[in-house]
């Protein structure tokens, strides 16, 4: 008996076909698909800095994003349909993606330089990353609240005292620098 099926064995297998069950003959081409899978979603988080779930995240907001804008439009406030605006959003969209692209880029490549002394290399990976990190942050917030300016279009109470609220915040902030 071999190692591995003393092992299985003691896991309460009979064999390997046993442990990965119904789906043993296709495990070849599963493992093709993740090493492929896996591979792709390194090169997405090494070249930009954030992880697959956050570029998930931010995708599927910019999508929600245009697409209640659209309804909000459209739909609700019976406005003909414009694919300038719809364009500038997908542009838009792009612009965001860009900029967490090049921030990651200057913090990967200042990473690996050849910086002397430490303490240099190591405040400007430290500027750096902020410069990434804020700008990933501005990015959601940015989505969020592009959402909730389409949701205040179509009156979701919560929306439309967010709204509200930030109106009179920036009118406060402008009034301040007066």
């Amino acid at each position: 008996m071999s190692r591995l099926n003393y092992i299985l064995q003691a896991a309460g297998f009979e064999n390997l076909q046993d442990m990965l069950g119904i789906f043993s003959p296709y495990f070849p081409k599963i493992l093709v698909l993740s090493i492929y899978m896996g591979s792709s979603i390194g090169i997405i988080e090494t070249y930009t800095g954030i992880s697959l779930m956050l570029w998930l995240f931010i995708t599927a907001a910019s999508i929600f994003d245009l697409g209640l804008g659209l309804y909000a439009n459209v739909v609700y406030m019976g406005n003909p349909y414009e694919s300038k605006k719809m364009f500038r959003g997908i542009f838009k969209a792009f612009v965001l993606m860009t900029l967490i692209f090049l921030t990651n880029t200057f913090k990967v490549g200042i990473d690996t330089s050849a910086i002397y002394p430490e303490y240099l290399k190591t405040m400007a990976i430290y500027a750096t990353s902020t410069i990434h990190y804020t700008s990933v942050l501005l990015i959601g917030i940015y989505i969020l609240l592009g959402v909730a300016e389409n949701g205040a279009k179509i009156e979701i109470p919560f929306c439309v005292s967010l709204v509200r609220l930030l109106k009179i915040k920036i009118k406060k902030l402008e009034n301040d620098e007066n």
